[in-house]
């Protein structure tokens, strides 16, 4: 795929402003260490210039050419105020250190997000936008108050989520040296996040609304708009252990387990101060017309041209709703882990390390305001994906996001090293690392929308377990340094880091257009729909590839042969023959990446105290340093292998085209260019003076 982005200038100032005041007091047998902090972070992120809407033509199959103003980056601020206040008091009794302690955060929070707010526009041809012939499709979002009073970017403070949040923490831990040998560590810690400002409590739909998705999609758990979970008591038991099984520390055997509480990003319930079908409204209208006249939609810069009542069949549909069940928990995993470290010849130390992890309390999203599905694809094999026909529950609303709890999903990693400590002048490692991670949803967009959407299924609202984005698979990491020495002022250093790990996840996902009553569900397009593997011709219904006059360019025959040798070629998908092929089931290549630094050392005498200079280059990424074809890192999240060629007239029966030259996923993947982990090699000069 070929996508040309050309933005407006934007500008992302951020700032962040830490202080924080310690007082220590220590004595034969207590101590104490109190912190308070304040921690201030502003963000805006908007354009340079005046307003203008995002526009999206589709040139040519799988090229895309985009410009104007970030979808999502209008009318976007976020305020933070932090104050942190900790307390440790410890007592030595003895074999004992008993801490008894408490970590509380207070968030005064102002998070400005209205999505889309200067409008977004997408043609089918460069054709159609020049010649004004009107959008495939125009949404937008804006801001209400009792009527049209239309708001853009910064102005539209009045649509903001505005709340305090307190995140109280207290805990106390034993560490027991038992004997020379052996020492155990326990404790328990509880949490108890505490939402001090409810959300405005939209009445039309907690009295009318709420009792038509509970009709539809059975209890609730308490989710209506205006409450938010607040005060639930989180518990986190844990214990560990160190144990030195020779006696004289060669070989040393340590582990633990117990619950570990986090936190969700406050963005994801601040969506429920701004979600609320009161403060936004939003359009997604396709092929849209003119209230006016009934003529396509003309283009217009000013994004405040158009709201619900310009646009056929748009109307003032409120914007989302964003909803949390009555006890929801913030994340807790049960952790476990054993580690034995050994003393080896040479001077090397040998590490092998297990961890296991399993969800108790994760997020998971579905999307109220659909009418559940009652047909299913009608085929030869085992795809019984359900077919929702795109109704809405209540039209007076549009995505009703509701978030509960799941214990489904869990990791594990495995790791064996070996290292030799800096002596005579040189220190090196190695490490292998096995991961495997599993969950229902990773949740990485900061809407709550988003993390509904963008899960690769057959269901959105009923997910089942798949390869997590963050699935490791295998890590080999190498490091060797060696210092040489001129004389006793001067040195040099060199370093060499090689890593070597398995590629991205992704998802092998249809294409195709929206269907007529929408295979994809929820009126989302089928890049999200996971693909059934075809075992033989048998279980996929093609149908010939033709071009603008009709002419046949590809016969089914043609399309078989070559997605049959492309699924036995690939060593993910021939392994799901028969079956869907399960959410990330594919990996990019296998990556190579070396990194180099060179450090120069001069030492200094100044008043009678040894200085150091120290100048030094890193090169990260050096394999492309020296080849520009090596050190590649690609990115892909799906893989629209089979294009969705809509129903078999009057039947649920779906019909795919797929095309013969579609047979090099690296022309799909992109090339990751951010950071530091860049596919382009990158350089850094370093200068470092050391007082002694």
């Amino acid at each position: 795929m070929i996508i040309n982005n050309f933005y407006f200038e934007e500008s992302f100032p951020s700032s962040t402003n830490s202080t924080a005041l310690e007082w220590n007091y220590n004595s034969q047998n207590i101590s104490n260490k109190f912190i308070l902090g304040y921690t201030a972070v502003r963000d805006d992120r908007n354009i340079t210039g005046d307003p203008f809407p995002f526009v999206r033509i589709q040139d040519g199959e799988n090229e895309q050419i985009s410009f104007g103003s970030e979808r999502f980056s209008t009318g976007n601020e976020l305020n933070q105020d932090v104050i942190t206040l900790t307390n440790n008091f410890s007592i030595f009794k003895g074999r004992h250190t008993i801490t008894f302690g408490t970590h509380n955060e207070f968030y005064s929070i102002y998070n400005l997000f209205v999505r889309e707010n200067f409008g977004f526009y997408e043609y089918n041809s460069i054709d159609d936008f020049l010649n004004d012939a009107g959008p495939a499709e125009f949404s937008r979002t804006y801001v209400i108050n009792g009527g049209f009073d239309d708001a853009v970017g910064d102005d539209a403070t009045n649509a903001a989520a505005e709340f305090n949040v307190l995140q109280t923490g207290w805990y106390v831990q034993d560490e027991f040296q038992v004997n020379s040998r052996l020492k155990i560590t326990g404790g328990l810690r509880i949490d108890i996040p505490i939402f001090l400002d409810e959300p405005q409590v939209n009445d039309d739909f907690n009295q009318n609304t709420l009792p038509l998705l509970r009709a539809e999609w059975g209890d609730l758990d308490g989710a209506e708009s205006g409450n938010m979970p607040s005060g639930t008591v989180l518990f986190s038991p844990k214990v560990g252990f160190n144990y030195d099984l020779t006696g004289d520390r060669s070989v040393q055997l340590r582990g633990g387990m117990g619950i570990f509480t986090g936190r969700i990003p406050f963005v994801w319930p601040g969506g429920a101060y701004t979600n609320n079908g009161v403060f936004l409204a939003s359009i997604q209208v396709e092929n849209p017309t003119l209230t006016s006249n009934g003529e396509p939609l003309p283009f217009n810069p000013n994004p405040q041209n158009y709201n619900g009542n310009d646009i056929v069949g748009a109307g003032a549909s409120p914007s989302q709703i964003d909803l949390f069940t009555e006890d929801f928990r913030f994340p807790q995993v049960f952790r476990t882990s054993l580690a034995v470290d050994w003393k080896l010849p040479l001077g090397l130390v040998g590490t092998v390390e297990g961890i296991y992890t399993t969800n108790i309390n994760a997020v998971y999203y579905r999307n109220l305001n659909v009418e559940r599905p009652i047909n299913t694809l009608q085929t030869n094999y085992d795809d019984y994906r359900p077919i929702y026909e795109g109704n809405k529950v209540d039209d007076n609303y549009d995505r009703v996001i509701w978030a509960d709890n799941t214990n489904e999903g869990y990791t594990y990693n495995i790791t064996g090293s070996v290292q030799k400590p800096f002596t005579n002048n040189w220190i090196a490692g190695a490490s292998y690392t096995f991961g495997r991670a599993m969950s229902l949803n990773d949740g990485t967009s900061s809407q709550n929308s988003s993390n509904w959407r963008r899960v690769e299924s057959t269901d959105k609202n009923n997910l089942e377990l798949g390869f997590s984005d963050f699935d490791l698979g295998s890590r080999i990491n190498v490091y060797a340094g060696y210092r040489f020495k001129y004389s006793d002022n001067a040195s040099t250093v060199l370093s060499v880091f090689y890593n070597g790990q398995s590629g991205d996840r992704f998802s092998y996902t249809y294409a195709g257009a929206v269907a007529g009553n929408d295979q994809s569900g929820f009126n989302e397009r089928t890049q999200y729909q996971l693909i059934y593997v075809p075992e033989n011709r048998s279980q996929i219904n093609l149908i010939p590839i033709t071009d603008d006059f009709g002419r046949v360019v590809a016969t089914t025959d043609e399309q078989w042969e070559a997605l049959d040798r492309f699924i036995e070629d690939d060593p993910y998908l021939s392994k799901y023959r028969g079956q869907v092929a399960p959410r990330n089931a594919g990996r990019t290549p296998f990556e190579h990446i070396i990194d180099v630094k060179l450090l120069q050392e001069f030492t200094i005498n100044a008043g009678g105290k040894e200085n150091k200079l120290q100048i030094g280059i890193d090169i990260f990424n050096f394999t492309n340093f020296l080849n520009q074809d090596w050190g590649r890192r690609r990115f892909i999240s799906r893989y629209r292998l089979i294009d969705f060629a809509g129903y078999r007239s009057g039947t649920n029966i779906p019909q795919f085209q797929f095309d013969p030259s579609n047979d090099d996923i690296d022309d799909f993947a992109a090339i990751d260019d951010s950071g530091i982990n860049s596919s382009r090699w990158q350089a850094q000069l370093s200068v470092r003076y050391i007082f002694r």
